[in-house]
């Protein structure tokens, strides 16, 4: 299987580079899979799940299946050690589509990208 993601640049509103971002495609099957999971949780256990939770759970799932690599991002977290740290990991991923001034406007541009693939 060849590996099908692309790079691209991601610009803020006004026209200043946030990083460049390499992503797989939206209809990747591992990402359709743990989707259709996901939906089904949520259409069984429709109390329990609230919408909150589902929306951490699929920014989860983009940031575990959708997003691969970035580069030039110049946000900072901390590791688990108290580092900090601005490398990709799926948890520093999941951490900028979660948090911060622009992560809906990013989280949006991700899948808007990775629809594109």
């Amino acid at each position: 299987m060849t590996d099908k993601s692309k790079w691209f640049v991601f610009k803020r509103e006004d026209g200043v580079e946030v990083g460049c971002f390499r992503l797989k495609p939206f209809s990747n099957p591992e990402f359709t899979n743990a989707l259709a999971m996901l939906t089904m949780q949520k259409s069984i256990l429709k109390s329990k799940m609230s919408d909150i939770k589902f929306y951490q759970e699929f920014m989860r799932l983009i940031s575990r299946h959708i997003v691969r690599d970035w580069e030039n991002v110049h946000l900072v977290f901390k590791d688990k050690q108290g580092l900090e740290t601005d490398k990709y990991t799926h948890e520093n991923a999941y951490q900028l589509l979660t948090s911060g001034d622009i992560s809906t406007q990013i989280a949006a541009w991700v899948l808007d990208k990775s629809k594109s693939i």
